[in-house]
């Protein structure tokens, strides 16, 4: 389960912020990513036996490996919890041990700077996130390290049928400190895939 602050309001961050399922899901796919389980798929999920709310199925290479939603307000009270909304998980671990490798590999941590980078795109309510999270991540190069959604929005400013997807983008080279040059490239390669694919604009 998480909730409430996952970052404080700091002299580095002008606004904190709050545990949310896109949080869960950037979390959940870290880890599984760890233990080398990749090509991640969300889907929403209306029957699932855990009692989630807002459910999203967790799927890899074509099998269901757990599930993740909102926690029920009806199971916070019915514990008597004083916590803010909350999140939570259910994996099932004989799947995970099965396709996890077993094998760790460390790397040197790297002592360059990591650049963040948001951009904001604004899609048609029927096009997927995962399916836009998909396609930055396949045409991102190397010294893309992670793409991150954090909030969608849907107003009439933004258009009939439309949401905007804010997403994060962090970035890293193992060989030197990156320059506004080497990120952009990739940003307005990103940009131009986005776009084509998804007839997305920027926000």
């Amino acid at each position: 389960i998480i909730h409430g602050a996952i970052h404080q309001k700091s002299i580095h961050r002008s606004i904190g912020r709050l545990s949310s399922i896109f949080v869960l899901k950037g979390l959940i796919k870290t880890f599984l990513a760890r233990i080398k389980i990749h090509d991640i798929v969300f889907h929403p999920d209306t029957d699932n036996e855990f009692g989630f709310e807002n459910a999203l199925s967790v799927h890899t290479q074509g099998d269901v490996i757990g599930y993740i939603g909102d926690i029920s307000n009806n199971i916070i009270d019915g514990m008597n919890l004083d916590i803010a909304k909350s999140f939570g998980f259910q994996f099932d671990l004989n799947k995970i041990l099965l396709l996890s490798e077993r094998e760790i590999k460390y790397r040197p941590i790297i002592n360059f700077p990591i650049v963040d980078r948001d951009l904001n795109f604004v899609i048609n309510e029927s096009t997927a996130v995962g399916e836009v999270i998909s396609a930055i991540e396949k045409n991102g190069k190397a010294i893309l390290k992670s793409v991150n959604p954090y909030s969608i929005f849907r107003d009439e400013s933004v258009g009939s049928g439309k949401k905007a997807v804010a997403i994060n983008l962090r970035f890293q080279s193992s060989t030197k400190t990156l320059e506004d040059k080497d990120v952009n490239s990739v940003i307005n390669e990103i940009i131009r895939v986005v776009s084509k694919k998804f007839s997305a604009k920027l926000r």
